[in-house]
């Protein structure tokens, strides 16, 4: 079988040539096959999807000697006019945001990439409204995107990638806004649109409990695919929590189900201590983690199943990595939760970040001098409230402070830029 997308040494740099020089991609290379369902999978600022953007030929910063090959033709050499077809007819995108037109009512926002195919009014409401009933939104197409719920406006989102048939479908982070519930309901509708409807289907994430889903795993870090994994047996199948009562148990892994539990951010806690894990050891290290943060495992039980052989219940880190995983996530969970706490009593902050600066700062100890400390304390502030970005904090660590930053070099701001991630919900 032919491959339906294919990527030669790609590369992405931004601000090239300058100190804040960002390398988003470095050579990467792989083949995509029709109907396969992969997830670009990694922490924050990995280049998941830039690369996801590179293959909508949205992102065009490509360095010289890259290709990328979709459908048999290579869209570094397509015209502006070339991608507009191609978007109009190829691909199907989703994100995060739902990026829905607030003016436009569900029916008009379903049917709104072929008014720019230049399709007939007949033409448009009648594939939009099979969409929306297929997606159970019929009862909302009149509505404004803003009355929905955000498990409706995601539907409203994937009706509109699947208005123009596409063969491809592209989804950054489809479920990152929603709650446990409406996530699933999503999920399932992706899934089935890879299994049923036969399109192809790339996920970026950084959530591992939606793992068991793809085909093939596409690690990635510091913009490489460190790994890709071929899923040994075919992926679960997904299911409302009401269905899941009437039948057998762990159709789902433990980590997909509704749970009010305290979440840690999986991927940027394995990426801060450099673990390349395989999917069932991830989810291994959940299924633990999740114990413990609930309570039911001290830090020495926790310690011990962490060391314990993988054959055995346990997740077979070497023992010395697993008293400092032990060690180090208590500390995580401890600032993490009373972070969570202050947030949400809306209190000062000032207190829990010197906290956090000086976890953050520990292996530094008379390193750093004072206004580079306070500089750090003013960007943690702003990551926190989101005034910063994963890459913005970064930069911000690794600008000099005449230039208003905190005047770190640049191995040292990736560092620190990856170890706050941790505790960033």
């Amino acid at each position: 079988m032919e491959p339906i997308i294919k990527i030669k040494n790609l590369t992405v740099i931004y601000e090239k040539g300058a100190q804040s020089e960002v390398r988003a991609l470095d050579n990467v290379s792989f083949e995509i096959y029709p109907e396969e369902y992969i997830i670009f999978f990694g922490p924050s600022g990995c280049g998941k999807s830039t690369l996801l953007y590179v293959i909508a030929g949205i992102e065009r910063q490509i360095e010289k000697n890259g290709e990328i090959w979709v459908k048999d033709r290579n869209l570094v050499e397509f015209s502006k006019e070339d991608l507009v077809n191609f978007h109009r007819k190829e691909i199907g995108m989703i994100f995060q945001a739902y990026n829905l037109i607030p003016t436009l009512d569900v029916l008009n926002n379903v049917a709104l990439p072929l008014i720019f195919s230049g399709a007939p009014k007949t033409e448009r409401e009648q594939k939009a409204k099979a969409l929306i009933s297929r997606f159970d939104i019929s009862a909302q197409a009149e509505r404004l995107p803003q009355l929905l719920s955000g498990g409706q406006q995601q539907r409203v989102g994937i009706a509109r990638a699947l208005v123009t048939n596409p063969d491809i479908i592209l989804a950054d982070e489809p479920v990152g806004n929603l709650d446990s519930q409406s996530a699933l309901t999503v999920l399932q509708t992706l899934r089935k649109l890879n299994k049923e409807d036969k399109k192809t289907l790339i996920l970026v994430t950084h959530e591992a409990q939606y793992l068991t889903q793809a085909d093939r795993i596409f690690y990635m870090k510091d913009g490489k695919i460190i790994r890709i994994e071929k899923q040994k047996s075919e992926p679960y199948s997904i299911k409302h929590p009401e269905e899941e009562k009437k039948e057998a148990p762990l159709l789902l892994p433990a980590a997909l189900t509704v749970s009010s539990r305290k979440k840690i951010n999986t991927s940027a806690l394995l990426d801060y201590f450099g673990q390349q894990f395989n999917v069932e050891e991830i989810l291994r290290f959940e299924d633990i983690l999740d114990k413990f943060i609930s309570q039911k495992l001290s830090q020495r039980e926790f310690e011990i199943l962490l060391d314990k052989p993988f054959k055995d219940g346990g997740l077979g880190v070497y023992h010395q990595t697993a008293k400092k995983l032990a060690r180090e996530i208590e500390k995580i969970l401890q600032l993490s939760n009373a972070l969570k706490k202050d947030l949400e009593e809306k209190k000062e902050l000032s207190f829990e970040i010197e906290k956090i600066a000086i976890w953050l700062l520990d292996e530094y100890a008379g390193k750093i001098l004072s206004l580079q400390e306070e500089r750090i304390e003013d960007g943690i502030l702003k990551r926190i409230k989101k005034e910063y970005g994963r890459k913005d904090f970064e930069n911000f660590l690794d600008r000099p402070t005449k230039n208003g930053g905190a005047g770190l070099n640049w191995r040292t701001a990736k560092n620190l830029a990856a170890k706050l991630e941790v505790i960033i919900q």
